[in-house]
């Protein structure tokens, strides 16, 4: 009875001790959750209100709030949404000046979108010196 007496006496410190860096590991990656919430709401709104509420989410409840930032934030970064909205005013320039005949391959090359706009440019000179 002693020898397991003195066995936990001896294995108590170290069992702290692992309590203590279990502890501090799960304060560190609840911080780094938070941080983490924070950088992605900022790249994804501009709005206050939601910035403080998705972080404030996050902080309260501490590994339930990922999950919920993950479900309920915007789908895609302002960036993301910058691109799309300029590919659309893109395309729909190329619409509106009459580029319309061009198919997805030429217009996602550079090259073979140049060579069009040459050869267009080129049709149009000759039809103006013809007139």
């Amino acid at each position: 009875m002693e020898a397991i007496q003195e066995f936990l006496n001896n294995i108590l410190p170290l069992v702290r001790l692992t309590a203590i860096f279990l502890g501090a590991y799960a304060v560190l990656l609840w911080a780094a959750s938070v941080l983490w919430a924070y950088r992605d709401i900022r790249r994804r709104t501009e709005d206050v209100s939601v910035q403080v509420l998705a972080v404030g989410i996050v902080s309260l409840l501490p590994f339930l709030g990922i999950p919920l930032h993950l479900i309920l934030r915007p789908p895609e970064t302002l960036a993301e949404k910058y691109e799309r909205t300029s590919k659309k005013s893109f395309y729909d320039a190329i619409w509106k000046n009459g580029l319309y005949v061009l198919n997805a391959s030429v217009l996602s090359n550079p090259i073979l979108f140049s060579v069009h706009i040459a050869i267009r440019s080129c049709a149009d000179t000759v039809k103006r010196v013809v007139r």
